[in-house]
């Protein structure tokens, strides 16, 4: 199993973000288009459903603790884990914290006033450290740390992640607010000690990195400043540690990818304010399809954890959302998170967040299905007759509408700031070309989907 790596997208009082990913992700909103399109409705509902968990589902840790036990922290933004029996939270100003019995102890094992931290990967007993002054290394779990140093001559890390084989890439550069020539993509075969730079592809500037099972690297890439605006942001492959790569065949404009990560069955995930949730299915990453979000449309994806195939957890501005179906159907679980939440699966199963409050716990036992009451938000999108769509809400409120293709491409967005509650009628015009696609409707009351056929 791959052990777990993450890193920090986003701190909302930096005045740069980390190099140009966080400062896209930061101002990242969406905008979709207001325009009407028309579209023949045929088939049937897909319901998307939403669980509730219990509030007592979580508990706080017993910490992390700094300043001998008088500071509780609060900006926990990355978690790494060494063969499940150990978790690792860094802090956004006060290091690093282990745990070995599911947070009733945390250790403070490194710190450095000045330096914060960005990201944290781990394997077998190695923990490296991205950092805003270098790479920081220990070789004995954690026990003992190198002092930092510039990886490839630049001092900022955002990323760090590890294959199965132990082989580590990261995203260097040489500040927070790098261009394009500052931010390399680097891989070490040594543990951490040595680094060579790749040839990222297309000379696209690195956003993003994820490994699979297969230990296949991934990349999200996208156009340095001094490139057409019109360039597209894009996932490419490499089944040779970043030698030569491949264009993966994702079929839609990545504007706002920015989170994605590889469950231990292959699937690749990916978020995007544009698309929503978006999964490919097949090892070479060219089948894809639209997942979307559960809940509030307003609520974007921060981080991905994976424990197997079938079960993963999404963390997002504030709330747990986890599946037992590969994100079909998804539970949601309301948690007091921080500003910039990650978590973790680790002990067999055990999920950790970090929360304004500490690092909390939610235990395999509340994540399972039978712990989970499933709820449904009602019905939002219907048919009605061709050529016309209804929306019926419990209340009134703001409503998104957007059309897919066949390929995942959005092909229309219909935007209102405010429907009566009950049923509307919309109607459309038939202008619509024929084929197969999927609608989503998403309000304060949770999302919906269905699949239809336009044309004779």
């Amino acid at each position: 199993m791959i052990t777990g790596i993450s890193f920090r997208l986003a701190r909302r009082n930096d005045k740069v973000g980390t190099f140009a990913a966080r400062n896209r992700f930061e101002r990242a909103k969406i905008m979709l288009p207001k325009r009407l399109l028309a579209l023949t409705l045929f088939a049937a509902l897909a319901m998307m459903h939403a669980g509730a968990l219990r509030a007592q589902s979580w508990q706080y840790t017993n910490g992390p603790y700094a300043n001998s036990g008088s500071k509780k922290i609060s900006d926990v933004i990355a978690f790494a884990k060494l063969n499940d029996t150990m978790l690792f939270a860094a802090s956004d100003t006060d290091g690093v914290f282990r745990t070995s019995d599911r947070g009733d102890h945390w250790q403070q094992c490194w710190a450095v006033p000045g330096i914060r931290v960005n990201c944290i990967a781990a394997k077998g007993s190695l923990v490296l450290i991205g950092t805003t002054h270098g790479l920081v290394r220990s070789t004995d779990n954690g026990e003992t740390f190198d002092s930092a140093q510039d990886v490839f001559y630049r001092p900022w890390l955002s990323q760090i992640v590890c294959d199965k084989s132990g082989v580590f890439y990261a995203i260097a550069g040489f500040s927070a607010g790098g261009s394009g020539s500052n931010i390399e993509c680097i891989r070490s075969s040594d543990g951490g000690v040595t680094w060579i730079a790749l040839t990222t592809p297309t000379g696209l500037m690195p956003q993003a990195l994820a490994v699979d099972s297969s230990n296949q690297l991934l990349y999200i890439g996208y156009p340095p400043p001094n490139l057409p605006t019109n360039v597209e942001i894009e996932i490419w492959k490499s089944r040779d540690r970043g030698t030569t790569w491949m264009r993966t065949q994702a079929p839609y404009y990545l504007e706002n990818a920015f989170v994605f990560g590889t469950a231990p069955n292959g699937d690749f995930y990916s978020y995007s304010n544009d698309i929503g949730i978006l999964r490919a299915n097949d090892s070479a990453y060219d089948v894809w399809g639209p997942l979307f979000l559960p809940g509030d449309p307003l609520v974007y994806a921060r981080h991905f954890a994976f424990l197997t195939g079938d079960t993963l957890c999404m963390v997002t501005a504030d709330s747990l959302c986890f599946t037992h179906d590969r994100a079909n159907t998804w539970q949601n679980l309301s948690a007091p998170l921080n500003d910039f939440p990650s978590c973790e699966y680790a002990f067999s199963g055990d999920l950790f967040a970090s929360s304004e409050g500490g690092v909390i716990r939610v235990s395999s036992g509340a994540l399972s299905v039978n712990a989970t009451t499933a709820t449904s938000t009602g019905s939002m999108l219907a048919y009605y007759d061709p050529g016309k769509l209804s929306i019926r809400l419990e209340a009134a409120g703001p409503v998104q509408l957007d059309l897919y293709d066949i390929g995942a491409r959005c092909v229309a967005s219909f935007e209102f700031s405010e429907l009566a509650g009950g049923q509307t009628i919309i109607p459309l015009s038939p202008t619509l070309e024929s084929g197969v696609y999927l609608a989503r409707c998403r309000t304060r009351f949770g999302s919906q989907t269905c699949k239809f056929i336009a044309g004779p």
